[in-house]
């Protein structure tokens, strides 16, 4: 008689729970979108009938107990997707960018040369220091002067440099970790390609990132620099001759090498021509 009756409140229970499960997935349904929707399980649409033929057997009752718990983890799993499609993009990315907006302001320096030549080589270098009071001129290695701006400084921070008509050889990750205790660098060599005046553009990027919430970027205004760039009559002729030595070898070297074999050869033959003629005088 105990058996049975314990074995009815359980059945009951589950009923229950059943039920309140039903009612949750009912309102969370009407809310989310249909695409989600069709995928909730029908777990708590079951019929009393059935229940009641399942709680007469005890087998019957324990496989009905492992279906309603792995209808609840597929429950949890369908939950679980929509706070990553629904709740991520809102309030997470809100707490992303109050921290970018949160972001301490440091300095940085960039140092290209105003006046450059055709084919050499000068280093372009930059330095970000979340430290104020930060020396970034000791030590530089290229000849152009330093201009130090303020900008918000994160941890984590990308520098590119780029421009047309230039070579630009990177020495450092794109990517780098800024620390509180010196600067970061980033160095470029920098060849010009053509003469006149021409732009070098620096690209500064700022990263926040919180573990297991995700990360935000932000992109600082790009610094633009005007560079004279000379010309190098030297360079261009080398730059010349070894794109061209082709066409200069067909139309003039060769040429040149035929016409001085021309030359010899009827230079040698009016000497002999000479000798034999002195000969028959005599």
């Amino acid at each position: 008689m105990a058996e049975k009756t314990r074995r009815t409140l359980l059945a009951a229970a589950l009923v229950v729970a059943g039920l309140v499960m039903g009612l949750l997935i009912s309102t969370y349904t009407e809310m989310a979108p249909q695409s989600f929707a069709d995928k909730v399980p029908d777990f708590w649409d079951v019929p009393f009938v059935e229940l009641e033929a399942k709680k007469d057997s005890l087998s019957g009752l324990s496989q009905y107990i492992e279906d309603q718990k792995r209808d609840l983890e597929n429950f949890k799993s369908l939950l679980a997707a929509v706070a990553k499609r629904y709740f991520t993009t809102g309030w997470i990315t809100d707490i992303l960018r109050e921290e970018l907006d949160k972001l301490p302001l440091g300095k940085i320096l960039f140092n290209p040369p105003t006046v450059m030549k055709v084919g050499k080589v000068e280093r372009v270098e930059v330095r970000i220091a979340q430290n104020l009071e930060e020396d970034l001129t000791y030590a530089l290695k290229g000849r152009g002067v330093p201009h130090i701006e303020s900008v918000p400084v994160g941890s984590f921070m990308s520098v590119r440099l780029s421009g047309d008509d230039f070579e630009i050889l990177p020495l450092n990750a794109e990517q780098q970790i800024i620390t509180e205790n010196t600067f970061t660098q980033w160095a470029w060599d920098v060849r010009p390609l053509k003469s006149g005046q021409r732009s070098l553009h620096l690209s500064v990027t700022v990263r926040v990132i919180i573990p297991d919430v995700g990360e935000e970027a932000k992109d600082h205004p790009v610094i633009d620099r005007v560079i004279n760039v000379k010309i190098n009559p030297i360079y261009s002729a080398g730059k010349l001759l070894q794109s061209q030595w082709k066409w200069l070898a067909t139309t003039t070297i060769i040429p040149l090498i035929l016409w001085r074999l021309n030359l010899y050869s009827r230079l040698k033959l009016y000497s002999y021509k000479r000798k034999n003629r002195k000969k028959r005088i005599k």
